[in-house]
């Protein structure tokens, strides 16, 4: 069964292109002879034989043993490389000459025919093993695959069986507590059944009541959004200008006849014809009164509206109704209920002191809207009396500017040096006015605190408007002092100018943030921010 070949043993078989680490060859004949499992059959029973055998007669083999320690190394074959030893070694051999001094590359070609034929064989050798593996698995796993899942099917038949015996012994052991006790909860379960079966109907027709309010509140939450839509497009508009234009009815529609009535002596008919013309025009004017009226309560609603933004819309009954009852849908518990009702009763509750508290609050919101009004009105009186004090308009202040500004430059022209010095003096006692009034006035806001708001100059400007005015006055006057003298070389003075250039832009800056904020970012931020509501 064990073939030695000892071409390959010991130091010799180590020596190879391929190292032999085994003296023997697995062969087909032992392969089969392994057995399924490769350690039982005939090659586990043969080798125990071999074994008995060797050990009755050791002392021949330990004699036929001792010829290798001597010289273990013995070539077998014929002199020459065309033997399988030579395939092996390359053809060489221990004295050098014959086919030993061919070229080294015909040595490798040879290796690698007799490898790839080797190779060849071997697959030959294997390919009817492999062709009846893969026949057995087409035809096994289909049937494999088939009792899998009829296996699957059975234990799944098997799980639910088991479920179904726990509770019928769950039952069982139920009617047996029931024959040991008669107020065992068995024998009223008809009853409880009934109230059951009475509750789930009335839970479902609530369920079905409180999806028919959805679809309603939806429906009305949709008609709300879409009419404020509606008042914010110009088409409502166009409407309220086509309602403010007066009424045309034109001539009477009897007009055309009235002749050919009066000559067949029909003037009956043309009395009554203008009397129902009358009454049809006083008709019109009573609808269009009463539309004109309705528009304009639309406009102002929707003026009124137009400060909220787009979450007014969500700030009604009916979508906060809808909300609460999709929650219910959702979750329709008693603890729901109960804090859906506390939420209704917070927000819309009906009691005495609910609604003299949300009174008393109504009314403080109405008495600090008066007051804002009356302050409001006051500083426009104030606005009205001083614009009705100011005869001059603005066109003839720029012309007598102008005229002003030609009459220094005149005069400078005449007076050279001493005009210069003239004009230096007077600018720069105006300058000093103004100064003083300008640090009053930053003294003033740095002290008033909260009432920065509430701070306005004898004249009634605000700080920021009053300030802004001063330094446009003073930049004015530094540019009239510098066209019409020598005083912008100076290096201090054109610094000063500089800074005071920089400060006039900083007040001008703030009030242009103040006018966006009241004008643009204020109004835009009560729209989207739901807080102010």
């Amino acid at each position: 069964v064990v073939h030695i070949d000892y071409n390959v043993c010991f130091e010799k078989g180590k020596g190879l292109r391929v190292p032999e680490n085994v003296p023997f060859r697995l062969t087909a004949n032992i392969e089969t002879a392994l057995g399924l499992t490769g350690v039982e059959g005939t090659f586990r029973i043969s080798s125990e034989h071999v074994m008995k055998t060797m050990r009755k007669g050791r002392e021949s083999l330990l004699t036929l043993l001792e010829a290798f320690v001597y010289d273990p190394l013995v070539d077998w074959t014929t002199g020459g490389d065309a033997g399988y030893t030579g395939a092996f070694y390359g053809g060489e051999l221990a004295q050098g000459g014959g086919i030993a001094g061919d070229s080294r590359q015909t040595k490798q070609q040879m290796e690698r025919d007799i490898t790839n034929s080797m190779f060849s064989i071997r697959l030959t050798e294997m390919d009817s093993a492999w062709s009846k593996n893969k026949s057995e698995l087409k035809t096994s796993l289909p049937i494999l695959a088939v009792a899998v899942r009829e296996w699957m099917n059975t234990s799944d038949k098997l799980e639910a069986s088991s479920a179904a015996m726990e509770e019928l012994h769950a039952v069982q052991q139920a009617l047996v507590d029931a024959q040991s006790g008669p107020h065992h909860s068995v024998y009223t379960l008809s009853d409880r059944y009934s109230d059951y079966m009475i509750l789930k109907g009335t839970r479902d027709k609530v369920m079905g009541s409180v999806r028919e309010k959805i679809a309603e509140f939806s429906n009305w939450h949709k008609i709300h959004v879409m009419t404020l839509e509606k008042l914010q497009s110009s088409s409502f508009q166009s409407l309220c200008a086509e309602v403010m234009a007066n009424l045309e009815l034109g001539p009477p529609s009897f007009a055309a006849s009235s002749s050919f009535l009066q000559g067949a002596g029909q003037s009956q008919i043309i009395s009554q014809c203008e009397q129902l013309e009358s009454e049809v025009c006083s008709l019109l004017e009573q609808r269009r009164v009463m539309l004109h009226s309705a528009v304009n309560v639309l406009h102002t609603y929707s003026t009124i509206v137009s400060q909220f933004g787009v979450v007014f819309a969500e700030d009604n009954r009916t979508f906060r109704f809808h909300g609460w009852l999709q929650e219910l849908l959702n979750d329709f518990t008693s603890q729901k209920c109960e804090e859906v009702i506390t939420r209704y009763h917070d927000m819309y509750s009906l009691t005495q002191s609910s609604q003299l508290t949300k009174a008393q609050f109504v009314f403080g919101v109405e008495a600090k809207l008066l007051n804002l009004l009356n302050d409001s009105n006051s500083k426009l009186l104030k606005l009205i009396d001083r614009r009705a004090q100011e005869t001059n308009e603005t066109m003839m202040l720029e012309v007598q500017v102008h005229e002003a500004d030609e009459a220094i430059k005149l005069f400078v022209y005449e007076n050279g040096l001493e005009g210069e010095k003239s004009l230096m003096s007077v600018i720069v006692s105006a300058l000093y006015t103004l100064n003083k009034r300008y640090l009053l006035m930053e003294g003033a806001a740095a002290g008033a605190g909260d009432r920065l708001m509430d701070l306005t100059s004898r004249d009634g400007d605000w700080f920021l408007d009053e300030l802004c005015s001063m330094s446009g006055n003073v930049n004015q006057f530094l540019e009239t002092l510098n066209r019409y003298t020598q005083v912008h070389a100076l290096g201090h003075v054109k610094s000063l100018q500089h800074s005071l250039k920089a400060t006039h832009n900083v007040f001008m800056a703030l009030q242009d943030l103040n006018m966006n904020f009241r004008s643009i970012i204020l109004p835009e931020a009560l729209k989207t921010d739901p807080s102010s509501r």
